[in-house]
């Protein structure tokens, strides 16, 4: 049984506001109409607060901040009048077509006024507490995953940076010092010198060419149905992409596991559109946006390099310097990227390296496909909640089967 209920007597809007300066390993997310954007100093908003996208293509998104959090001003704060029915709100919310009742003729717009005159069918308003504590624990797993993603992939580029950029190991042998945060078995591999060229010794002054096949060829037949990656699937942080289809060949780039995809396109190399691909069936072909540039180890070079290498900082201002075309079109083409510049280590370290960042990335890989179990099964079981089909606690029991 469903009950007609109107937003705006059950959740307070206002809008965001102009961002503060941001960087990194600051205490207070700042969120914008496309979700995480940052870190700031301060917050704009307490706990448990929903972000919804007020104007542009994410007008009618919905994110959740579990923690304060700063707001933007094309995004619009969203709070539960009741806090512990929050989590039923942001799941409907985020399933809710809310762009649908923008306004404006030459792009999308949602304003305070629209979301609270918006009704729903919804649940009785008993049960929202009990349904949205379940919710909770299943988003808690799902963030706890990403977390945890988010903390391997850091190990694997700051392990990336110290070696192949930094050449730390060899800074610390050279001074008479064991290097840190390895092995002795490890440090035996590293040279404790460096070349004329500032190189560690017997290693290779190269580019990225030489590592790398810049979108190597493969063969696709017209029509052939295969996975398709589209520019949306490609995260702006984070290795793991977000989602595969099915479609018929036209044309496009192609790749499989162990590639890495980087967008060559305004803005969304500037925006850090990359991704690792390991979602894909041994030996499977797939294809995706022309705007993709794609990475594919040489020999012995260890494929988590071409991810890591493009969401090196450094790299990342190469290829955004790099962009040629018409304004609002610009790319970065492969030839440019296969000239950056690239130290080329000996074949005993890099497949150290690789049997380091090996076990980093299966893990990954398999938070991400859990949370992506978890998500279908949120999903799958909310409307059966919301209808009565199930009972609270059989949901409860799929989770934890799953």
């Amino acid at each position: 049984m469903t009950n007609l209920v109107q937003l705006g007597k059950h959740l307070t809007f206002k809008n965001g506001k102009s961002s503060p300066e941001r960087a990194n390993h600051l205490p207070y997310p700042v969120y914008g109409s496309n979700g995480l954007i940052g870190y700031a100093d301060q917050s704009n908003t307490e706990a448990n607060t929903l972000i919804i996208g007020r104007v542009g293509s994410y007008c009618g998104s919905v994110h959740f901040s579990k923690s304060p959090c700063w707001v933007t001003d094309n995004a619009i704060i969203c709070r539960a009048i009741k806090e512990e029915d929050v989590f039923f709100w942001y799941s409907i919310l985020s399933k809710y077509d809310l762009n649908r009742h923008s306004a404006g003729s030459g792009q999308p717009l949602l304003n305070q006024s629209i979301l609270k005159s918006i009704s729903l069918h919804l649940v009785n308003e008993e049960k929202w507490a009990a349904i949205g504590s379940f919710l909770s624990k299943i988003y808690d797993k799902i963030e706890l995953n990403r977390q945890m993603n988010e903390t391997l992939e850091e190990m694997a580029r700051s392990t990336f940076k110290s070696w192949f950029v930094d050449f730390d190991p060899v800074v610390a042998k050279a001074a008479g010092q064991a290097p840190a945060h390895m092995s002795a078995q490890t440090a035996d591999l590293f040279p404790d010198t460096f070349d004329e060229n500032g190189l560690p010794q017997n290693w290779t002054d190269g580019v990225v060419s030489d590592a790398f096949h810049i979108n190597p060829r493969e063969s696709l037949k017209k029509g052939t149905i295969s996975a398709y990656i589209d520019m949306a699937s490609l995260p702006t942080s984070g290795s793991s992409i977000n989602q595969v289809q099915y479609r018929e060949f036209n044309s496009g780039t192609k790749f499989r596991n162990g590639d890495t995809l980087l967008a060559r396109i305004t803005p969304c190399l500037e925006n850090g559109k990359s991704a690792y691909v390991d979602c894909l069936n041994d030996d499977e072909l797939a294809w995706g946006s022309t705007e993709f540039i794609v990475l594919r180890s040489k020999g012995t070079y260890p494929n988590p390099l071409g991810y890591l290498l493009a969401r090196d900082p450094v790299f990342r201002s190469y290829a955004i310097r790099h962009m040629s075309g018409t304004s609002g079109r610009q790319r970065v083409q492969g030839e440019a990227i296969g000239r950056y510049p690239l130290a080329i280590a000996p074949e005993n370290i890099l497949l150290e390296f690789d049997r380091f960042c090996a076990p980093l990335f299966a893990k990954i890989k398999a938070n991400h496909e859990q949370n992506q179990t978890l998500a279908d099964l949120r999903d799958t079981l909310l409307p059966k909640l919301m209808s009565g089909e199930i009972r609270l606690r059989d949901a409860e029991k799929s989770v934890e089967d799953a």
